[in-house]
């Protein structure tokens, strides 16, 4: 979402009822908070943490195109050509683990965020024009609903009701990357050699649109005789007469009670030739039904299984905030070290923001009316917090 071309500031304190002296100080905290950071980024030959400053000020001041080079021109200045800072993503063998686990040390250490809070795994999938980059193949994408040409990402995120950000990551290489033949390209792109094929999240476990991949029965128990379904799709089921929904209230946000249409049954599910009996939770959006599936015990309250895949808000939210707001959906980049290193200081941008956010409520006191704003999602349009286009404050 381009939030300029529908003629919206983001950056003005008064748009999230913010005053004007709470923003004053944002470019001080970055740099406290890069401080602390530097030595994350050197290297035994040199120190890059200057490139990483620039990163930094460029995903979360620019409000699009935050490529290499844009970022360079716009930050360093327009004779820049980005040359030295896609080295600095690309090719320089600082450690983007040491970031994420510096992130996820000081998120511990931070008593605010001690209690009520709760980690989320979800995929999320970035479109690409070809095969050249690390882990792009035709695989499911779950924000389009099929397959298509994309790179993969099973990411985690800590969450709270009004709080989410990225802590960790991986990129997901599909089985065709370890092939024999594909051996010259994986070098070339530094994949790893201790890198093995491994199931990544499904999109119908991940909370996605409905998965070709995986055929459902809708038989409670294997035992009872009942008939074996044979449905393709995950939406089949929900189309049954014998699919129940009942509405649900969600949460509670700043314009009413968000409250959708929820089933809850028993499947069966293929895992490598595998028959498995798991959940199915259906969750009707408006019209646009989601899906989840839980390996839970057969005697969970429905109840219970409604509240977990409403729990898929956090990280959904922090893919959405990762993408539009951080720079991660202008990645560009072919290499898997880039892939790493772009993850690394989207989590610590993210982390940034985070970190903001827990300040403000503490010191404004309580669900101040920033906050509020912050964490709206009754839009029936967007699902989106704040949605320029029809969440306007």
């Amino acid at each position: 979402m381009d939030t300029l071309e529908l003629g919206v500031d983001i950056f003005d304190p008064d748009r999230w009822g913010l005053p004007a002296d709470a923003v004053a100080g944002l470019a001080d905290r970055l740099h406290v908070l890069w401080t602390r950071f530097r030595p994350c980024f050197t290297t035994t030959t040199r120190d890059g943490s200057l490139h990483a400053w620039t990163y930094l000020r460029g995903v979360l001041t620019m409000p699009t195109k935050r490529t290499f080079a844009n970022i360079a021109c716009c930050i360093i200045g327009p004779t820049d050509d980005g040359q030295a800072l896609q080295q600095f993503m690309s090719d320089s063998p600082w450690s983007a683990q040491r970031v994420i686990h510096q992130v996820q040390s000081d998120l511990a250490a931070t008593p605010a965020l001690q209690r009520g809070g709760r980690l989320i795994l979800g995929e999320s999938a970035d479109a690409k024009a070809g095969l050249h980059s690390a882990g792009a193949a035709r695989q499911w994408n779950g924000r389009l609903g099929k397959l298509d040409l994309c790179q993969v990402g099973v990411f985690l995120a800590f969450a709270t009701e009004t709080l989410w950000t990225w802590i960790d990551g991986e990129l997901f290489l599909p089985e065709p990357w370890f092939a024999p033949e594909v051996t010259t390209e994986r070098t070339r792109l530094g994949i790893p050699l201790a890198r093995s094929f491994a199931t990544g999240v499904s999109a119908a476990a991940g909370g996605g649109r409905a998965s070709s991949a995986r055929t459902q029965g809708t038989t409670s128990n294997a035992a009872s005789g009942a008939q074996w379904c044979h449905a393709g799709e995950v939406r089949q089921v929900t189309g049954r007469a014998d699919t129940h929904f009942r509405r649900v209230q969600v949460r509670a946000t700043e314009r009413g009670v968000l409250e959708d249409a929820f089933a809850v049954r028993q499947v069966w599910t293929i895992h490598d030739d595998e028959v498995v009996a798991e959940w199915l939770v259906i969750r009707d959006e408006g019209g646009q039904p989601t899906y989840a599936l839980s390996n839970a015990p057969p005697t969970t309250p429905e109840a219970r299984l409604v509240e977990w895949k409403c729990r898929r808000f956090g990280v959904e939210c922090a893919n959405h905030d990762a993408k539009a707001e951080l720079g991660w959906g202008d990645f560009q980049a072919q290499k898997y070290t880039a892939w790493e290193h772009h993850l690394a200081l989207t989590i610590l941008a993210g982390w940034f923001v985070a970190q903001t956010k827990t300040d403000w409520q503490r010191s404004m006191g309580g669900m101040a009316g920033w906050q509020r704003r912050w964490a709206c999602t009754a839009c029936r349009r967007c699902r989106w917090r704040m949605c320029a286009s029809c969440c306007k404050p």
